[in-house]
């Protein structure tokens, strides 16, 4: 083999080491490249994983402190209220540019320009004049929201007579005494106590919200029924009712005339229909239009609901509200109202 050929082999032989080396090479960075690729991959992932389960918790964090709240600030849906020596008394408040006016008809309480932050300004002021007296318990403050829902306008207002229910004749006086001393129009409305009164109001809301939803839910089944199972879905709603009744009773709130009448009307309705295979027409006419109500009304609580009112109420908005605010200083005593709640003195 001479020296040309020599070379040339040689030379050959360098070029396939040294593409095997290159390649070799190219390999090695390749799954280098892979490594960090993965790697950074996980560290997204794992990031993404970290953000999203950080997220998560400060979520449950967040709701179980919504939840702890709302669980601090009820007030016993099932407190019992004795009422040994009633006295339904009522005071008289009037916001400035709202046209209210003292006892106004429907109309014009419904035309007064009063809403939801007024209903909300003066829970506070009531909150701060008469809670720690006892006065403005949990029996008066659903008498006071529950005087404000407009039920056949789908609305709220602020009534210019507020009632309480008080029980005996020296927190009669105290009450009076209050009344006739309290700077309503100077009262410091901070953060905090609109926080209170706004979540103690949503609750209220929330509340009857759901036994609404349970009622139209159960009236609709009884329609949606027939013969046997629609009489069994009619007793067994009628039962309810009358067990709602006898536990309002039971524990101290105020039985009316009325629930008294209602009382032996549901008691009449379930014996009858013991009797009956089907409905009749005028009994399923009766629970449409039953349904229908609820309805009406349901919407309004599912307004207020869904869009987590009053508690996004703007605190800039109310805290002023009541400046030169005027309030009669005389207690009115409705004794006349108080024989319709079967109760009288």
């Amino acid at each position: 083999m001479n020296r040309k050929k020599k070379i040339i082999i040689f030379s050959g032989l360098v070029f396939l080491i040294f593409i095997s080396i290159c390649f070799v090479v190219i390999a090695l960075n390749g799954e280098k490249s892979a490594i960090k690729r993965d790697y950074r991959e996980k560290v997204v992932v794992d990031t993404k994983n970290s953000t999203k389960e950080n997220q998560n918790k400060v979520v449950v964090e967040r709701k179980k402190e919504e939840d702890k709240k709302e669980e601090d600030s009820k007030t016993n849906y099932d407190e019992k209220y004795e009422f040994k020596d009633p006295y339904f008394v009522s005071m008289e408040c009037i916001y400035q540019k709202t046209r209210m006016k003292a006892n106004a008809n429907k109309e014009e309480i419904f035309n007064n320009g009063t809403n939801m932050e007024h209903i909300v300004n003066f829970y506070v002021l009531l909150s701060d004049a008469f809670e720690k007296e006892g006065f403005f318990n949990k029996f008066n403050k659903d008498l006071f929201l529950d005087k404000c829902l407009m039920w056949n306008d789908n609305s709220f207002r602020l009534n210019a007579e507020t009632e309480f229910l008080i029980d005996g004749k020296e927190n009669l006086e105290r009450f009076k005494n209050i009344v006739a001393n309290k700077d309503f129009g100077s009262v410091d409305i901070t953060k905090e106590k609109l926080d209170k009164a706004t979540n103690e109001i949503f609750l209220y809301f929330k509340k009857h919200w759901g036994i609404l939803d349970k009622k139209v839910k159960e009236l609709i089944r009884i329609l949606r029924s027939k013969n046997k199972d629609q009489v069994k879905k009619a007793i067994e709603y009628y039962n309810k009712e009358l067990n709602e009744l006898k536990k309002k009773n039971e524990n101290g709130y105020i039985y009316t005339n009325g629930d008294a009448t209602q009382e032996v009307f549901l008691e009449k309705e379930i014996d009858s229909l013991k009797t009956q295979n089907s409905l009749t027409e005028e009994q399923i006419k009766e629970f449409k239009e039953e349904l229908k109500n609820l309805q009406r009304t349901f919407e309004i609580f599912n307004n207020y609901v869904g869009r987590g009112r009053p508690k996004n109420i703007k605190y800039s908005y109310v805290k002023d509200l009541h400046k030169g605010i005027k309030v009669n200083k005389t207690v009115k005593d409705m004794k006349d109202e108080l024989k319709y709640y079967g109760m009288g003195r």
